[in-house]
């Protein structure tokens, strides 16, 4: 798993979000400490050859932008981001130990997220 520091088979909540934090990190490309909905996207690869993303993922990001951005200013601050990351771990810990393993993330990822 890709934030299990440890390497012992599964991520706590302290490793998600010290991943998490350095992921906002990378995304926050000119480092003022805020994603625009294009740093927060700039790596998301499109369909085929095409460098631009289709219409569907065009609206998918958007929403997803929309959602992170609690405040409505254009921006996803850490703390927006953060609460998201929780949101998440808390989805895929399934049996609710502070710690999520690869099964629990797949069966996790099947179901669909509860509504807020």
């Amino acid at each position: 798993m890709r934030y299990d520091a440890n390497k012992d088979g599964s991520v706590t909540i302290e490793e998600w979000k010290a991943g998490q934090q350095a992921r906002f990190k990378r995304l926050d490309a000119n480092g003022d400490g805020k994603l625009s909905q294009d740093e927060l996207f700039a790596r998301t690869p499109a369909v085929g050859n095409s460098v631009l993303p289709t219409d569907r993922q065009a609206g998918q990001q958007s929403s997803y932008f929309l959602l992170l951005d609690t405040d409505k200013d254009g921006f996803v601050t850490l703390t927006e981001f953060m609460a998201q990351t929780d949101r998440n771990f808390a989805r895929c810990d399934l049996d609710k130990n502070g710690r999520v393993d690869t099964a629990e993330c797949r069966q996790a990822l099947q179901r669909k997220p509860a509504t807020r």
